[in-house]
């Protein structure tokens, strides 16, 4: 029964078994940069973020401290109408979008952050420009939302969607480091599994270690030494 490696011999198999382990990590990484790069269609994200101002009347124009805690309120409620139904329908039929609404739900996320009055609605697309339409549309609509089922006028657009100019998805940097770590330990797996079904005595810790006798001496390997002795 072999004895418990230490750090030093978990080195040395490593190293003796360095083709291997690096071979197995960039056939791992050429077929997830296969996956990213030709076989995974890119999909693009643009997003367009609104604000809800305070409800103006004639008689008072400041904002006080009821009016932000107001606002911020209704942001989750807003929130929540962006992605309503009505909100999605409207779009699709402005745009000519002719889907099932939970699919075309899917695509499209309503982010709120937290202590703001801001919200976010971002939209994927496997068209940039379509990406960026969709998004500006569904903000109009949202607005439109707003005036005709509470009678205000309090989100303004900040930030218009642009066409993004590179894929959100799939993440090829990400792909790459994670297909490289799984290719390295898948790797090391067999470095270390090839390693174990080896029975040969290669070197004198070998000996040493599988025989538990103290090596006395080696005979030179002439053809690596380079030799040019005389045969007798």
């Amino acid at each position: 029964m072999r004895e418990t490696y230490g750090l030093r011999e978990y080195i040395n198999i490593i190293w003796r078994q360095k083709i291997t382990v690096m071979a197995v990590t960039l056939i791992i990484m050429s077929i997830g940069a296969a996956f990213s790069f030709f076989l995974i269609e890119p999909v693009y994200e643009s997003g367009t973020t609104l604000m809800i101002n305070r409800i103006e009347n004639e008689t008072e124009r400041y904002l006080d401290f009821d009016d932000v805690v107001l606002n911020q309120k209704l942001v989750n409620t807003y929130g929540k109408l962006a992605k309503s139904d009505a909100v999605m329908k409207k779009s699709m039929q402005k745009l000519n979008i002719s889907m099932d609404i939970e699919e075309f739900k899917k695509n499209v996320s309503v982010t709120i952050y937290p202590d703001t009055e801001i919200i976010e609605i971002s939209v994927l697309n496997k068209n940039a420009r379509d990406a960026a339409r969709i998004a500006n549309d569904l903000a109009s609509s949202f607005i439109d939302e707003i005036k005709r089922l509470m009678e205000l006028e309090n989100v303004r657009i900040i930030d218009v969607a642009q066409v993004p100019s590179s894929p959100a998805k799939p993440e090829k940097m990400v792909i790459m480091i994670v297909m490289g770590f799984i290719g390295m330990m898948v790797g090391l797996f067999i470095a270390f599994y090839r390693e174990y079904l080896d029975y040969t005595i290669k070197t004198p810790e070998d000996v040493e270690r599988e025989l538990g006798i103290k090596v006395m001496g080696v005979v030179p390997n002439y053809k690596q030494t380079g030799y040019r002795g005389r045969t007798l």
